[in-house]
């Protein structure tokens, strides 16, 4: 192995070695170093400053990726301590949070939501929802997750009154939550959590491995951030195929 490394390091100058990361995801570069010692140091001295292998790599990598505050404060520490080589100890971190399942109430409380109903909620919910009564289809309502003076509301992301939110209003219905980590004496499956808003049925929380963002839904509605157009039309056949096992 010691021979074979020493002839890798033969044959294979630096300038290759920052070529071919170019063509590598993140994951395979980190894998890569880690098999082979001589690679491991050479990648290191490289990027003593970051900035030839890992930054590049960092940019390419975060690209249409959905980073919460708590993802950002965790990675910068990250960097921050490690010294030498700390924008590739961020790359490893994120490339491994991204298949966390845990959300956390501060990442909820952090991020904006696009919220839609599925249209199996019925005809009355869907004349209530833009996302299916605005001629233009695409439109959807955004929400934020909040604690105020103790208790964890729904509401508007802008501060405005929506037809829904006039609804709750008129019936006087407070729109509260709650995290869980069960539903009907079960975990979910991906080891993560369960959403529940008032009483009705629990929204399981998981991961859009695109995007690195969520999806919280149930058989009747979603909550998906990021909150784009891009990104509901691209949910929109799974989240309204996925509805038989929340029954």
């Amino acid at each position: 192995m010691e021979d074979m490394e020493c002839l890798i390091g033969t044959i294979i100058p630096s300038a290759v070695l920052i070529h071919l990361t170019m063509w590598l995801d993140p994951m395979s570069i980190l894998n890569f170093a880690a098999a082979n010692k001589f690679l491991r140091e050479t990648l290191l001295e490289l990027d003593s400053s970051d900035q030839y292998i890992w930054s590049p790599i960092l940019e390419r990598l975060l690209k249409g990726k959905l980073i919460s505050d708590y993802q950002v404060a965790a990675a910068n520490s990250i960097r921050d301590s490690s010294g030498t080589g700390g924008v590739r100890n961020q790359v490893k971190f994120l490339v491994q949070d991204s298949n966390r399942q845990n959300i956390t109430q501060e990442e909820i409380e952090s991020l904006t939501w696009a919220f839609r109903f599925k249209e199996c909620a019925g005809e009355f919910w869907s004349q209530l929802d833009p996302y299916w009564s605005d001629p233009e289809r695409g439109t959807f309502l955004r929400r934020r997750f909040t604690t105020v003076d103790g208790v964890n509301r729904v509401v508007s992301a802008d501060g405005s009154l929506d037809q829904l939110e006039l609804w709750a209003t008129q019936i006087h219905l407070q729109i509260k939550w709650r995290i869980n980590k069960t539903r009907h004496g079960k975990r979910p499956p991906n080891g993560g959590h369960f959403l529940q808003i008032n009483k009705w049925p629990s929204m399981v929380i998981e991961r859009d491995p695109v995007t690195w963002g969520w999806k919280i839904h149930n058989q009747w509605v979603a909550y998906i951030s990021p909150c784009t157009t891009e990104n509901l039309t691209r949910l929109h056949e799974e989240l309204e195929n996925d509805v038989d096992r929340f029954c």
